[in-house]
C-alpha cells in the first residue's frame, strides 16, 4: 500500500509526495524539481513542507515542537511516517531495515531539517516563542532588580 500522495514514477522507483503537482504525466512533480530527494528501502520521497498540519501531526504522534531538536530519531520516525498515513510502526520498520541493509538516517535527517529550516510557519512559531520567552526573562529580571 503506497501512502498518502505517492505516484510511481518508474516501474522500480517510487516518488512520494505530500502534496503532488501533475506535470504532464511523467509521474514526477513539481516538488521533486526544487526539493532533493531522499531515499529508504528504494523508495524515493519527496520532503514535506512544515506547515500549521505538519506540526498537528507531528504532535498527535507524540512530538512537539519543542522536541524535535531533542529527539531527531523519534523525529526522523514520526516524519516518515507522515508518508504512510501517520504510522509510526511502519516508519520505524522501514527504518529499521533500511539500517539494518547498509543504509544511515542521513538522508531522511537532512531532508528533514532542510524541511524544518525552509519552513516560514516554523520559524514564526520558533520566533514568537523567542519573543515570548525573552518577554518573561526580562519581567523576571525587573521583578529580582525592584527587590
Amino acid at each position: 500500500m503506497l501512502g498518502r500522495g505517492c505516484r510511481k514514477a518508474a516501474p522500480f522507483l517510487i516518488l512520494a509526495a505530500h502534496k503532488p503537482l501533475n506535470r504532464g504525466g511523467k509521474g514526477f512533480t513539481k516538488m521533486a524539481k526544487k526539493k532533493k530527494t531522499f531515499t529508504i528501502n528504494g523508495i524515493a520521497y519527496i520532503p514535506i513542507e512544515f506547515d500549521f498540519n505538519t506540526i498537528c501531526e507531528f504532535d498527535e504522534m507524540g512530538i512537539s515542537i519543542s522536541e524535535i531538536a531533542k529527539k531527531p530519531t523519534a523525529s526522523a520516525r514520526a516524519y516518515l511516517a507522515l508518508y504512510h498515513n501517520n504510522d509510526k510502526t511502519w516508519a520505524g520498520n522501514e527504518i529499521q531495515t533500511h539500517i539494518v541493509n547498509g543504509g544511515s538516517l542521513e538522508g531522511i535527517l537532512e531532508a528533514f531539517t532542510d524541511s524544518l529550516s525552509n519552513s516560514g510557519f516554523f520559524h514564526k512559531i520558533t520566533e514568537q516563542r523567542r519573543e515570548k520567552e525573552n518577554e518573561q526573562d526580562s519581567a523576571e529580571n525587573q521583578e529580582a532588580e525592584s527587590e
